[in-house]
Protein backbone atom coordinates (compact mmCIF):
# COMPACT_ATOMS: atom_id res chain seq x y z
CA UNK A 1 0.00 0.00 0.00
CA UNK A 2 2.66 2.38 1.41
CA UNK A 3 4.84 1.30 -1.98
CA UNK A 4 2.28 2.71 -4.64
CA UNK A 5 2.29 5.88 -2.88
CA UNK A 6 6.06 6.09 -2.46
CA UNK A 7 6.16 5.36 -6.42
CA UNK A 8 3.56 7.59 -7.12
CA UNK A 9 5.57 10.17 -4.86
CA UNK A 10 8.62 9.61 -6.91
CA UNK A 11 6.50 10.22 -9.74
CA UNK A 12 5.28 13.31 -8.46
CA UNK A 13 9.17 14.61 -8.04
CA UNK A 14 9.87 13.52 -11.43
CA UNK A 15 6.61 15.87 -12.54
CA UNK A 16 7.70 18.70 -10.13
CA UNK A 17 11.13 19.18 -11.45
CA UNK A 18 10.08 18.72 -15.12
CA UNK A 19 6.98 20.96 -15.21
CA UNK A 20 5.81 22.33 -11.76
CA UNK A 21 2.21 22.00 -13.30
CA UNK A 22 1.22 19.08 -11.32
CA UNK A 23 -1.47 20.45 -9.05
CA UNK A 24 -3.41 18.99 -5.45
CA UNK A 25 -6.51 17.65 -7.85
CA UNK A 26 -3.77 16.31 -10.52
CA UNK A 27 -2.16 13.83 -8.14
CA UNK A 28 -5.30 12.79 -6.36
CA UNK A 29 -6.73 11.87 -9.48
CA UNK A 30 -3.90 9.80 -10.31
CA UNK A 31 -3.56 8.03 -7.10
CA UNK A 32 -7.42 7.36 -7.37
CA UNK A 33 -7.11 6.03 -10.90
CA UNK A 34 -3.66 4.24 -10.98
CA UNK A 35 -3.57 3.35 -7.34
CA UNK A 36 -3.61 -0.16 -6.00
CA UNK A 37 -5.55 0.68 -2.84
CA UNK A 38 -8.61 1.87 -4.97
CA UNK A 39 -8.65 -1.06 -7.44
CA UNK A 40 -8.56 -3.16 -4.17
CA UNK A 41 -11.57 -0.86 -3.26
CA UNK A 42 -12.98 -1.33 -6.17
CA UNK A 43 -13.17 -5.32 -6.62
CA UNK A 44 -14.30 -5.57 -3.34
CA UNK A 45 -17.76 -3.55 -4.02
CA UNK A 46 -17.90 -5.66 -7.33
CA UNK A 47 -17.55 -9.05 -5.26
CA UNK A 48 -20.41 -7.44 -2.88
CA UNK A 49 -22.82 -6.87 -6.22
CA UNK A 50 -21.75 -10.70 -7.26
CA UNK A 51 -23.32 -11.89 -3.34
CA UNK A 52 -26.52 -9.39 -4.06
CA UNK A 53 -26.96 -10.99 -7.73
CA UNK A 54 -26.36 -14.89 -6.45
CA UNK A 55 -28.87 -13.88 -3.52
CA UNK A 56 -31.04 -12.68 -6.00
CA UNK A 57 -30.57 -15.74 -8.29
CA UNK A 58 -31.76 -18.50 -6.06
CA UNK A 59 -35.59 -17.06 -7.37
CA UNK A 60 -35.27 -17.20 -10.54
CA UNK A 61 -36.77 -19.36 -13.47
CA UNK A 62 -34.39 -22.51 -13.46
CA UNK A 63 -35.38 -24.78 -17.18
CA UNK A 64 -34.78 -28.46 -16.79
CA UNK A 65 -34.85 -30.61 -20.17
CA UNK A 66 -36.28 -34.35 -19.29
CA UNK A 67 -34.95 -37.22 -20.83
CA UNK A 68 -35.96 -40.57 -20.00
CA UNK A 69 -35.10 -44.13 -21.69
CA UNK A 70 -35.77 -47.67 -20.66
CA UNK A 71 -35.01 -50.55 -22.33
CA UNK A 72 -36.73 -54.10 -20.78
CA UNK A 73 -37.94 -57.22 -21.88
CA UNK A 74 -41.18 -56.42 -21.53
CA UNK A 75 -40.43 -52.91 -24.26
CA UNK A 76 -38.86 -49.89 -24.73
CA UNK A 77 -39.87 -46.47 -23.09
CA UNK A 78 -38.55 -43.17 -24.31
CA UNK A 79 -39.55 -39.72 -23.13
CA UNK A 80 -38.47 -36.34 -23.55
CA UNK A 81 -39.80 -33.06 -21.93
CA UNK A 82 -39.07 -29.90 -20.23
CA UNK A 83 -39.61 -28.36 -17.38
CA UNK A 84 -39.49 -25.20 -15.26
CA UNK A 85 -39.22 -24.56 -12.00
CA UNK A 86 -39.12 -21.59 -9.61
CA UNK A 87 -38.72 -20.57 -6.10
CA UNK A 88 -40.66 -18.19 -4.27
CA UNK A 89 -39.80 -15.78 -1.52
CA UNK A 90 -42.11 -17.61 0.56
CA UNK A 91 -41.14 -20.78 0.67
CA UNK A 92 -43.24 -22.80 -2.23
CA UNK A 93 -41.77 -23.91 -5.14
CA UNK A 94 -43.66 -23.50 -8.21
CA UNK A 95 -43.46 -26.13 -11.09
CA UNK A 96 -44.33 -25.92 -14.88
CA UNK A 97 -43.67 -28.74 -17.03
CA UNK A 98 -44.64 -30.85 -20.35
CA UNK A 99 -43.19 -34.27 -21.06
CA UNK A 100 -44.02 -37.15 -24.01
CA UNK A 101 -43.76 -40.19 -23.32
CA UNK A 102 -43.60 -43.76 -26.04
CA UNK A 103 -43.81 -47.49 -25.25
CA UNK A 104 -43.56 -49.95 -27.37
CA UNK A 105 -43.53 -54.21 -26.98
CA UNK A 106 -43.67 -56.62 -29.46
CA UNK A 107 -47.78 -56.15 -29.41
CA UNK A 108 -48.28 -53.10 -27.82
CA UNK A 109 -47.45 -49.12 -28.53
CA UNK A 110 -48.67 -46.34 -27.25
CA UNK A 111 -48.07 -42.55 -26.50
CA UNK A 112 -48.88 -40.15 -23.75
CA UNK A 113 -48.19 -36.03 -23.95
CA UNK A 114 -48.78 -34.75 -20.80
CA UNK A 115 -48.32 -31.23 -18.82
CA UNK A 116 -48.33 -30.82 -15.08
CA UNK A 117 -48.03 -27.96 -13.10
CA UNK A 118 -47.15 -28.47 -9.35
CA UNK A 119 -47.31 -26.05 -6.06
CA UNK A 120 -45.17 -27.70 -3.44
CA UNK A 121 -44.78 -25.84 0.34
CA UNK A 122 -42.91 -27.66 3.09
CA UNK A 123 -45.06 -27.66 6.27
CA UNK A 124 -42.88 -27.37 9.03
CA UNK A 125 -39.49 -25.97 6.97
CA UNK A 126 -38.78 -22.96 4.84
CA UNK A 127 -41.88 -21.22 5.70
CA UNK A 128 -42.31 -17.57 5.60
CA UNK A 129 -41.11 -14.77 3.63
CA UNK A 130 -38.74 -13.57 6.18
CA UNK A 131 -36.44 -16.37 6.13
CA UNK A 132 -36.68 -17.37 2.53
CA UNK A 133 -35.91 -13.84 1.82
CA UNK A 134 -32.89 -13.84 4.84
CA UNK A 135 -30.00 -14.92 2.27
CA UNK A 136 -30.87 -11.54 0.17
CA UNK A 137 -30.71 -9.61 3.25
CA UNK A 138 -27.46 -10.15 4.40
CA UNK A 139 -25.83 -9.58 0.70
CA UNK A 140 -27.61 -6.21 0.48
CA UNK A 141 -26.86 -5.63 4.04
CA UNK A 142 -22.91 -6.54 3.93
CA UNK A 143 -23.14 -4.29 0.11
CA UNK A 144 -24.50 -1.34 2.13
CA UNK A 145 -22.19 -1.98 4.92
CA UNK A 146 -18.83 -2.41 2.22
CA UNK A 147 -20.32 0.78 0.04
CA UNK A 148 -19.63 2.64 3.34
CA UNK A 149 -16.60 1.12 4.42
CA UNK A 150 -15.30 1.96 0.63
CA UNK A 151 -16.75 5.64 1.43
CA UNK A 152 -14.34 5.74 4.18
CA UNK A 153 -11.01 4.57 2.86
CA UNK A 154 -11.68 6.33 -0.39
CA UNK A 155 -11.71 9.73 1.68
CA UNK A 156 -8.22 8.04 3.76
CA UNK A 157 -6.55 7.85 0.37
CA UNK A 158 -7.52 11.02 -0.72
CA UNK A 159 -6.31 12.32 2.59
CA UNK A 160 -3.07 10.85 2.54
CA UNK A 161 -2.20 11.47 -1.18
CA UNK A 162 -2.55 15.53 -0.28
CA UNK A 163 -0.40 14.94 2.77
CA UNK A 164 2.33 13.47 1.00
CA UNK A 165 1.55 16.08 -1.99
CA UNK A 166 2.26 18.76 0.05
CA UNK A 167 5.01 17.35 1.89
CA UNK A 168 6.86 17.09 -1.45
CA UNK A 169 5.58 21.06 -2.06
CA UNK A 170 7.32 22.45 0.96
CA UNK A 171 10.31 20.39 0.94
CA UNK A 172 10.30 21.76 -2.84
CA UNK A 173 10.14 25.36 -1.58
CA UNK A 174 12.59 24.64 1.41
CA UNK A 175 14.90 23.45 -0.92
CA UNK A 176 14.65 26.75 -3.12
CA UNK A 177 14.89 28.79 -0.14
CA UNK A 178 18.24 27.33 0.92
CA UNK A 179 19.45 27.74 -2.56
CA UNK A 180 18.57 31.57 -2.51
CA UNK A 181 20.30 32.01 0.92
CA UNK A 182 23.32 29.97 -0.21
CA UNK A 183 23.58 32.28 -3.62
CA UNK A 184 22.91 35.07 -0.98
CA UNK A 185 25.36 34.38 1.15
CA UNK A 186 28.08 33.08 -1.41
CA UNK A 187 26.79 36.97 -3.08
CA UNK A 188 28.04 38.19 0.23
CA UNK A 189 31.28 36.82 0.87
CA UNK A 190 32.47 37.49 -2.38
CA UNK A 191 31.78 41.22 -1.84
CA UNK A 192 33.35 40.99 1.13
Amino acid sequence: MYSIIATLLFFLVLNCQAANQLTLVDYTAMVLNKGDDNKTIQEQNHLAELDVALAKSAFDFKYFPIVSLNESTLGSTQGVGFEVKKKTQFGSQVTLGTKYEKFESDNYSSESPKSYLRLEQGLFRQWGYDINSMPLKVAEIGQDKLALQSELLTQNLIARAAYLYLDVVLTFKQHELSEVKCKAFSIKLRSC
